[in-house]
């Protein structure tokens, strides 16, 4: 009698911390059609190291910011390569680079718009290498320091 009330007691103990634990911790993992620096992002990985800065994704907005990122000679997809179905603004702190031997700068299947008070060089090699390949319109609109 005993052993089953202690086997009761714990039962009820983990159904109440069953209870208790975040919904979020029952919740898959979402994956964005956005990869920077190779690495894509994911809900539980919204900001990625790129050399000494990073790039971070706000995906309500579907803004992406670069922070001082140095993005260069990533395999595969580019240095930023976004096939969401929406629009994506790159929103643009401090010095930015994207550098390529052989590969694409930033390819986008929607429309592109670069903005912000920092700046992005991007330096690509190789005959059938892009700067900048989006399938829709680019705009770029500079944003200044505000002291």
């Amino acid at each position: 009698m005993n052993k089953t009330r202690k086997l009761m007691g714990l039962a009820a103990a983990l159904a109440f911390a069953m209870v208790m634990l975040p919904a979020s911790a029952f919740a898959d993992t979402t994956q964005y059609d956005l990869f920077v620096n190779g690495e894509q992002f994911t809900s539980e990985k919204l900001t990625i190291e790129c050399g000494e800065g990073t790039a971070t994704y706000d995906p309500a907005t579907h803004t992406l910011t670069l922070n001082n990122a140095s993005i260069a000679n990533t395999t595969g997809c580019g240095g930023i390569a976004s096939k969401l179905t929406g629009d994506l603004t790159i929103t643009l702190q401090g010095s930015n680079h994207i550098t390529f031997d052989d590969n694409m700068g930033i390819m986008a299947a929607g429309n592109v718009e670069i903005t912000g008070p920092g700046n992005l060089a991007i330096n690509v090699a190789g005959e059938t290498r892009d700067g900048l390949s989006v399938a829709g319109d680019v705009s770029v609109r500079a944003t200044k320091h505000r002291r």
